[in-house]
């Protein structure tokens, strides 16, 4: 390892210093390379990289201002960028790629989106976002996984895997950046950088788990939280980034400080200076401080008055070079220059997967009979998101080529040739009354701009003017499929009476709107599960199927979330969501059968010394078409010290099955999955009754029970 006794102070400061690089900045940044200030830039032009025009990335950019910092001092950058979900092919939205519940294909883009953004130079990435969300209205939950502890925790090994791969310095690999630690998504309201109240049973039980998954998985950064958690900034609190993260969890990387977060540790009434904040970031353990200039400005001043400082900046140097060795920097700091065939080739393989991601990932939530489409259909496409562009790729593609996506209307106009457009007013709506169409395809759903930082909306029911065109199609006799282009689980309960069909696409990439078509006309099966609750009503937030239980019954003719009496219900709306976590329907069906358990009962010890049991559950296919089935497997603690939810996830298996065909799926439960903590972050499994559910939601009904002892 680089030997940090060589550098001076100020060259150590410079190692915690992240400049803001852009075209226009190129100069000025690379002054500040060759002074030493600077120990990596983020290839960005503003905080809002996820909803606003970036400049672009080039690896001739990244290798001049590189060879400035080979040149003086001879210690590579590290260049980052916000990388979410694809650079220039554009993959489906986080939170719709969890609903494809396929850790395979989870992992394989986040493999071609690192090896995308490899190409530009880039050798750090601002992703996977794991902040465990609740409540819809916030616009980042398009870059969560959802609302699921263990379901963000498969999806944070997939993504880390996939950026990072084996060799982190093989090419193609980039650094990830876990974010937001922690509790970010916790936001009051929804509202974006809100406080956030977070018990530390809850924090540990819900919270944490991705964030651990990715640790464990070696991930090399993490981003620290701009909000606070019990009055406490997260920039500031040694106790949530030094205590917990680094020495608890053990995270051996760097943390990595959102932009401006430093400086705003005076906005949290937390600090009066720059200084102040500089001071208290540091020994809080932040280790890089992103676009502003606290450290910098500061830190030389702040040793010189409290010499113990330096300690905490050899660490976070230590760190930072560690990281800069994985990736393999001193050995080969310049980006490679990858020749445009080359470039071409791999692009028509990214667009394949964008495509098989698109439909993976899609969620089919009513289905009267009316879908799959016959090849030769006439359909009437219309809806205000027939011709968008910007809404299929979603928030958070800065980079995505534009030209490279089809619009709604030209992926039905290729895939049906049956097809006829017409814009949506009433006239032509009238018009069409009398033409050979039955069907009409409605694109429905809300524009990027409103999903993304700092886009919080305060109401989630699609609007009133996109269910008065499916109310007006319907009163003409039509049978109405609404196809909907979304960033976060929209209300859709004004919406169902008039559909007898609804394909949730998400915001679904660069091959949306064709995966959509190809859904439509039964090319592909439908096989993607919600990964977040879907409200009834905006009214119900926070609504989320791993609930506490209650002590008060439902009302004689209400139904509780799961049929269960434990749940009261509003006086004036339902208090069961729409469609729950886990839901997704198919074009063929499936019928679960035998389930079982090889052990009636186990014993404690047992489990704490590896021992685990095994739940088999036989599955059929017993429709006429092969499809895909996410097979579910949750528990509940009967009796337990702390209160547990009514239901956790704890397994699943997505699984593929011809028509008539029968497999039998089995999980394997141990202290692991049996297990929850404490408060003091200690995880246990206790004596007593355990409810195991398996199914294709979280409604799962098929039942057993194992005894632990």
């Amino acid at each position: 390892m680089f030997d940090i006794k060589k550098l001076t102070l100020k060259q150590k400061i410079g190692q915690l210093c992240q400049g803001v690089l852009s075209t226009a900045t190129e100069e000025d940044i690379t002054a500040l390379v060759k002074e030493g200030r600077l120990g990596s830039c983020i290839l960005a032009d503003n905080s809002l990289a996820g909803n606003s025009k970036q400049r672009k990335a080039s690896p001739e950019l990244v290798n001049r201002v590189q060879k400035a910092a080979m040149e003086n001092g001879g210690i590579p950058l590290m260049f980052a960028r916000d990388v979410i979900h694809g650079m220039k092919i554009i993959y489906p939205i986080p939170l719709g790629l969890a609903a494809s519940w396929d850790t395979a294909l989870i992992k394989e883009t986040a493999e071609a989106m690192s090896e995308e953004a490899f190409e530009n130079g880039i050798n750090l990435v601002f992703a996977p976002m794991l902040d465990l969300v609740r409540d819809p209205r916030w616009g980042r939950v398009i870059e969560s996984p959802g609302e699921d502890p263990y379901l963000g925790a498969k999806f944070a090994k997939a993504m880390v895997e996939g950026i990072q791969g084996e060799n982190l310095a093989a090419a193609g690999n980039t650094a990830t950046c876990l974010k937001h630690f922690v509790g970010y998504g916790a936001a009051e309201g929804g509202r974006d950088y809100n406080k956030s109240e977070i018990s530390d049973y809850t924090l540990y039980n819900m919270y944490l788990p991705a964030f651990m998954a990715g640790i464990d998985c070696g991930a090399a950064s993490v981003m620290n939280s701009f909000g606070e958690i019990g009055g406490e900034s997260v920039s500031a609190s040694e106790r949530i980034l030094r205590l917990l993260l680094k020495e608890k969890l053990g995270f051996e990387g760097f943390v990595n400080s959102d932009w401006g977060s430093v400086e705003q540790i005076m906005d949290r009434q937390r600090a009066e200076t720059r200084a102040e904040s500089a001071y208290l970031a540091l020994k809080a353990g932040i280790d890089i401080e992103m676009a502003t200039k606290c450290y910098d400005e500061n830190l030389e001043e702040l040793v010189s008055k409290n010499p113990e400082l330096e300690k905490y900046i050899d660490e976070a140097v230590s760190r930072i070079l560690r990281i800069k060795e994985r990736l393999g920097l001193f050995g080969k700091p310049y980006a490679e220059i990858v020749q445009p065939d080359e470039i071409e080739n791999r692009r028509k393989k990214r667009r394949a997967l964008s495509l098989r991601a698109a439909a993976e990932s899609a969620v089919l939530l009513k289905n009267n009979g009316v879908l799959p489409l016959d090849a030769d259909s006439r359909v009437i496409v219309t809806g205000p998101f027939a011709e968008e562009v910007n809404s299929i790729m979603g928030a958070w593609a800065p980079d995505g080529l534009t030209d490279e996506v089809a619009t709604f209307r030209a992926a039905m106009e290729n895939e049906f040739e049956n097809s006829v457009f017409v814009s949506d007013n009433l006239r032509e709506a009238m018009y069409v009354k009398e033409r050979n169409c039955d069907t009409v395809i409605l694109a429905l759903g809300e524009q990027r701009a409103v999903t993304g930082e700092r886009a919080v909306v305060g109401e989630i029911e699609i609007s009133k003017a996109q269910t008065d065109i499916a109310k007006r199609y319907k009163e003409l006799g039509k049978k109405v499929i609404c196809v909907v282009f979304a960033g976060r689980p929209l209300s859709l309960t004004k919406l169902l009476p008039y559909s007898d069909a609804i394909l949730f696409m998400w915001h679904p990439g660069t091959m949306g709107a064709a995966a959509a078509a190809k859904l439509l006309s039964g090319e592909f099966n439908p096989c993607g599960k919600l990964s977040m609750t879907m409200v009834a009503s905006t009214g119900q937030i926070p609504l989320y199927y791993n609930t506490p239980p209650l002590p008060i019954r439902c009302d004689e003719n209400d139904v509780g979330y799961y049929g269960e009496p434990y749940f009261p219900s509003y006086s004036d709306i339902p208090s069961v969501p729409l469609f729950p976590f886990g839901y997704g329907l198919s074009y063929t069906g499936f019928e679960y059968s035998d389930l079982s358990c090889d052990v009636s009962e186990i014993k404690l010890n047992d489990l704490k010394n590896g021992a685990y049991f095994t739940v088999r559950i036989n599955v059929k296919n017993t429709g006429s078409r092969a499809g895909k089935e996410v097979v579910q497997c949750y528990i509940c603690d009967r009796v337990s010290v702390y209160s547990r939810p009514i239901r956790e996830l704890k397994g699943f298996e997505k699984t593929e099955l011809m028509p008539g065909e029968s497999k039998e799926i089995s999980f394997k439960l141990g202290f692991d999955e049996l297990g929850y903590y404490y408060p003091d972050g200690e995880k246990t499994v206790e004596p007593g009754n355990f409810r195991v559910f398996v199914g294709g939601s979280s409604y799962a009904d098929n039942e057993t029970e194992i005894i632990i002892k």
